[in-house]
């Protein structure tokens, strides 16, 4: 796990810390130091970025990716929700559409800050056939690795592809 230099002096000013768990969330309690038990906390770089290895206290199914975390100062601990931001989440809060006279629709994979992004690509007459062809860019949502990325883009245009008779745009 990684946290910014300024989480890392605020949290954990003696660079260790222990890790816990509770329901959906991990719960990172300061220590006073390494003597104290615990897990070490390592300066990653000259900006004082900080880095803890924690994989054998997360479940098998969590999900890597950016979390939700806050400082609970009544019980003095880091509190972090396993659940991921999900593509949901990061996606644009408006739905795409598929525009109404659509002639073919393709999916394309792009990377973008550190994720893999599903865009959709719409090819249709923009006013009837007397009008110019015009092709759309959706985009649909953002994945944490290529593969799956590329899975969800097929299964995206065909989805599409099959309804693109009986949708219209409003």
């Amino acid at each position: 796990m990684q946290f910014s230099a300024e989480v890392g002096e605020r949290c954990f000013p003696q660079d260790a810390l222990v890790v816990t768990r509770e329901d959906d969330a991990l719960l990172l309690w300061p220590v006073r130091g390494a003597e104290g038990g615990g897990l070490l906390v390592k300066r990653r770089n000259a900006a004082g970025d900080r880095s803890v290895l924690i994989a054998e206290r997360l479940p098998d199914a969590a999900i890597p990716g950016a979390k939700i975390a806050h400082w609970d100062e009544s019980q003095k601990v880091l509190k972090i929700t396993l659940k991921s931001l999900t593509e949901a989440q990061i996606a644009p809060s408006e739905s795409w559409r598929i525009p109404k006279d659509c002639l073919g629709i393709s999916s394309l994979v792009v990377p973008e800050k550190g994720r893999w992004v599903v865009y959709l690509e719409f090819g249709y007459w923009e006013e009837g056939r007397e009008g110019p062809l015009r092709i759309e860019r959706q985009r649909i949502a953002g994945y944490s690795t290529e593969k799956r990325a590329l899975i969800a883009a097929e299964w995206m245009r065909r989805g599409a592809d099959r309804n693109k008779f009986f949708r219209s745009s409003s």
